[in-house]
């Protein structure tokens, strides 16, 4: 990425299976009443756009998301 100043930075992640990570986060919030990171409005909004994304693609038209 690049700053406003035009300097490039590097960040380096961990590796991590983000499947994993998701079902370990859904059994601690199961198993220990937490609350999840994202709400199901949160899911339902990324259903949205990744739906919005698809038909976008297929279609080459902008596809507004409600």
């Amino acid at each position: 990425w690049w700053t406003d100043a035009g300097e490039q930075h590097q960040e380096k992640l961990a590796i991590a299976n983000h499947f994993v990570l998701e079902i370990e986060h859904f059994s601690d919030c199961a198993l220990n009443q937490k609350t999840p990171a994202l709400s199901l409005e949160d899911a339902n909004n990324n259903c949205k756009a990744i739906v919005a994304a698809i038909q976008s693609a297929m279609t080459g038209n902008k596809v507004e998301i409600n």
